[in-house]
C-alpha cells in the first residue's frame, strides 16, 4: 500500500538504502524483545532525495511505544544573507 503510494507520488522510501547494523535499522521491538522489525519508513521526493545523508534508528529514548525514533541526517547549503 505505502509502495503504491510512493509510486504514484515518483517518491522513494530510502529508509533501507543505508547500510547498518540490524539494531540499527530495526524500528518496532516485539512485546517478547526479541524479534526487531523494519516497519517504519521515510518517504522522501526524486527532487530531495540527494538532501539525505542518513537514516537511522534511535535506541534509549522512552516514548511509551514499541516503536524506536528514527534519526534522519540532512545536507543543506545555506545561502549567506548579507546586511545592509
Amino acid at each position: 500500500m505505502v509502495e503504491n503510494y510512493a509510486i504514484s507520488n515518483d517518491m522513494f522510501l530510502i529508509s533501507t538504502n543505508f547500510q547498518h547494523k540490524k539494531i540499527h535499522t530495526g524500528t518496532w521491538i516485539c512485546p517478547d524483545h526479541q524479534t526487531i522489525n523494519q516497519i517504519d519508513h521515510v518517504m522522501v521526493s526524486k527532487e530531495n532525495i540527494r538532501l539525505i545523508h542518513d537514516v537511522g534508528s534511535k535506541r534509549g529514548y522512552y516514548c511509551d511505544s514499541n516503536h524506536l525514533l528514527l534519526q534522519i541526517k540532512i545536507k543543506q547549503k545555506l545561502i549567506p544573507v548579507r546586511n545592509r
